[in-house]
C-alpha cells in the first residue's frame, strides 16, 4: 500500500529508499526467529524443538495442553519413521496416485493465482484506470483499490480456519470473476463508443469488488494450500517447482500483458481473467478438498 501511496506522490529515487527499509527489517527479524521442529527434532536438538513448538503454537511457558502434547509427539513419531525407513526421493514417488492428484490441485491453485489477473491489477493499477476511461485519477483508484487489498487480506487471515479453504476459494474465485466480467464489459461498450455518462464509477467498483475478492482466497491462501494439498514426501521439490512457475508465469503476464491489451484491447483480457476465475469456482468445488485443520508434517 505504501509503495503506490509513495509511487504517486513521491520521485522514484525516493520511494525507492522508502521501500527498501521493508525488506531490511524483515530480513533482521528472521535473525531471531526459531528453526522449526521438525528440523531440531531431526537433528536430536528435543529442547529446542519443543521451545519452538511452544513459540509457532503460542504455547506460553512450560504449561501444557492435549493439543500441544497431540503437535509433539506427532512430530517425534514422523521424524522416527522418516530415519528409520531412510528412502531416498525417487521418480516412482511422484507419480504415485496421492502425489499425482496433490501436484495437480497444487498447480491449480498456482494458476488460479496468477491468471485471475492479479499481477496485472498490481503492477498496472493507474494503466488499467486510464485505459477504461474512467474520471477519477488513476493513482487515487489505484491507492484505494490496493487499500481495499489490504483489509481484504487481512479479512482472509480471520476467516481461513473459521470457514475453511474451500468456500474461501469459491467466493473469491466468484467475486474475481464477476468483478473482471463487469470491467471487461465495461470497457468494451467504452470501445464500441456507448454513451457510458453516469456510469464511470464502475471501472474503480468493479476493479476494487475484484480485489477484494481476489485477496479474500485465491491469493493469501495459495502459499498454505499448496503445503497443504502435496504429499510429505514429494513436498519440498514439488512445492519448489510450483513456487518457480508462480516466479515464471508472473514475469510472462507483467511483460506481455501490454502488447496482448493492445493487440486484443482491455476487454478481451478482463474477460480472459473473469473466465479463469469463474473455472476457478468449479475446481475449487469439485477437485480441491478441504485441508482446514490439517497437520502438514503428516
Amino acid at each position: 500500500m505504501l509503495a503506490y501511496v509513495t509511487g504517486a506522490y513521491m520521485t522514484y529515487t525516493t520511494s525507492s529508499y522508502v521501500m527498501m527499509v521493508f525488506p531490511v527489517a524483515l530480513f533482521v527479524s528472521f535473525i531471531f526467529l526459531p528453526d522449526t521442529p521438525m528440523s531440531l527434532i531431526s537433528r536430536n536438538k528435543i529442547e529446542d524443538a519443543e521451545k519452538s513448538l511452544r513459540f509457532y503454537k503460542n504455547c506460553a511457558g512450560t504449561s501444557s495442553n492435549e493439543r500441544f502434547e497431540a503437535e509433539k509427539t506427532k512430530l517425534h513419531s514422523l521424524v522416527k519413521a522418516n530415519q528409520e525407513k531412510g528412502e531416498k526421493l525417487t521418480l516412482g514417488d511422484f507419480v504415485t496416485s496421492e502425489a499425482r492428484i496433490g501436484f495437480i490441485r497444487g498447480l491449480c491453485v498456482v494458476l488460479l493465482s496468477i491468471f485471475s489477473g492479479s499481477p496485472v491489477l498490481l503492477n498496472y493499477a493507474s494503466i488499467v484506470f486510464r485505459d477504461s476511461g474512467s474520471t477519477l485519477d488513476p493513482a487515487l483508484s489505484a491507492i484505494i483499490m490496493i487499500i481495499i487489498q489490504f483489509i481484504a487480506t487481512a479479512t482472509s487471515s480471520s476467516l481461513v480456519d473459521k470457514v475453511g479453504r474451500r468456500i474461501l476459494y469459491i467466493l473469491s474465485s466468484g467475486g474475481t470473476a464477476i468483478g473482471m466480467a463487469a470491467m471487461g464489459t465495461y470497457v468494451y461498450l467504452s470501445f464500441r463508443g456507448t454513451d457510458l455518462t453516469g456510469y464511470h464509477w464502475v471501472p474503480v467498483t468493479s476493479l476494487s469488488f475484484a480485489v477484494l475478492s481476489c485477496n479474500i482466497g485465491i491469493i493469501p491462501l495459495v502459499f498454505v494450500v499448496l503445503l497443504e494439498v502435496l504429499p510429505v514426501k514429494i513436498r519440498a521439490v514439488a512445492a519448489t517447482l510450483c513456487m518457480s512457475l508462480i516466479s515464471l508465469f508472473m514475469f510472462l503476464m507483467v511483460k506481455f500483458y501490454p502488447i496482448v491489451a493492445e493487440a486484443v484491447n482491455m476487454h478481451s483480457c478482463m474477460w480472459f481473467f473473469g473466465l479463469i476465475s469463474f473455472i476457478g469456482v468449479f475446481f475449487a468445488v469439485f477437485l480441491l478438498e478441504e485441508t482446514k485443520g490439517k497437520n502438514i508434517n503428516v
